[in-house]
This record gives structure tokens, sequence and C-alpha cells, in this order.
């Protein structure tokens, strides 16, 4: 029983939640390009990773070569300790 309880909270603990799914639409075509930005830290706070990290939709743009936006999705995903954010421009 204990091994069952124990596999239990570790499959909790590990398994994937996503918190937040957020489309934006533009009046300008969807386009052939993507871009792509994500952002990750640790308890709501702490960044992971080197350097500065951006999942803004102006860093997701210049990431894929786009100036016109047409489709923005962004995606919060969470394990319990870390939180993941992600941000994809479509757009030419």
């Amino acid at each position: 029983m204990k091994k069952l309880i124990c596999i239990s909270a570790i499959a909790l603990f590990f398994s994937s939640c996503t918190l937040s799914y957020d489309f934006t639409v533009t009046n300008n075509a969807v386009g052939t390009k993507k871009g792509v930005s994500e952002y990750k830290y640790l308890f709501g706070s702490i960044p992971l990773g080197s350097g500065l990290q951006d999942a803004g939709y102006q860093s997701a743009a210049k990431n894929g070569g786009i100036t016109k936006i047409g489709l923005t999705e962004t995606k919060v995903v969470s394990n319990g300790l870390v939180i993941k954010t992600t941000t994809t421009v479509y757009g030419n």
C-alpha cells in the first residue's frame, strides 16, 4: 500500500498541467512564418536558464523574422515546481 501511495504521489508531482491557453487574432494574414519564445521559472519567481529570457510577442516575432503578426498563441504549463510560458507568433 505504501508503494502505491508513493508511486501515485510521484506521478502526480511530475505530471504537467496546462494553466492557461490563449489565442489572439489580428486583421493581418496568418502567413507562413512561425516564431517561438519561452520563459521558465521555479516557483513563479526564480528564473531558470542563463541570460535574459522573454516570452513576449516582440521576441517571438523577432525569433521568427515576422514583421506583421497574424495570430498569437500563449500557453502556460506547470508541473508543480517549474512554470513554463511559451508564446508562439504566426505571420509574415
